[in-house]
């Protein structure tokens, strides 16, 4: 799904987005492809509700599933160096469930998650697929877009900081 933004600017030309995006590969539905396009404009709100609907419906179409049972992966959605609480990253969980206590690798980064707050900012213990949380206890920002995965041990987190994201992401697959 791709949610085509500022339509309610003057100059908005659908057609020309869906051309630059179908030269990146993009292929749309009414072009034979698979990928949906909604006009949107955030700022009138306009087309959200649309946006929505298609997101749930795709959804559940794909049946899309995550197993709450397996080491958690997810990516970096911000971080940001607190000084009284050091390193924090906003990740957005995509399987599995981070625990407090887990050793964790982001990108060069890693640590042992001291602390999960959920988006109310109230602590938690666990947080399972699809769960967006601040953890606190990275040795250094991780970058926007980095890969969390969870590690066996400590000592397997710290030779994997560094790691290209295809390694951090094979730790909690148990490839080490």
């Amino acid at each position: 799904i791709v949610a085509i933004n500022k339509m309610d600017v003057p100059t908005a030309d659908i057609d020309r987005t869906k051309r630059q995006l179908a030269e990146h590969g993009v292929l749309f539905e009414e072009w034979g492809g698979e990928v949906i396009a909604i006009p949107i404009s955030a700022k009138l709100n306009e087309g959200i509700d649309d946006l929505l609907d298609t997101i749930l419906l795709v959804s559940e179409l794909a049946e899309f599933k995550a197993d709450p049972d397996h080491y958690a992966t997810g990516v970096v959605i911000e971080s940001q160096l607190d000084k009284n609480r050091g390193p924090l990253a906003t990740i957005l969980i995509h399987n599995g469930t981070l625990k407090v206590g887990d050793y964790v690798v982001a990108g060069s980064s890693w640590g042992r998650t001291k602390a999960l707050i959920n988006d109310k900012g109230a602590r938690i213990q666990e947080a399972g697929p699809s769960a967006p949380v601040e953890i606190m206890g990275f040795s250094s920002l991780p970058d926007a877009g980095d890969t969390l995965a969870v590690a066996k041990s400590e000592r397997a987190a710290r030779e994997n900081g560094g790691s290209n994201q295809r390694d951090s992401a094979r730790l909690s697959s148990g490839v080490q």
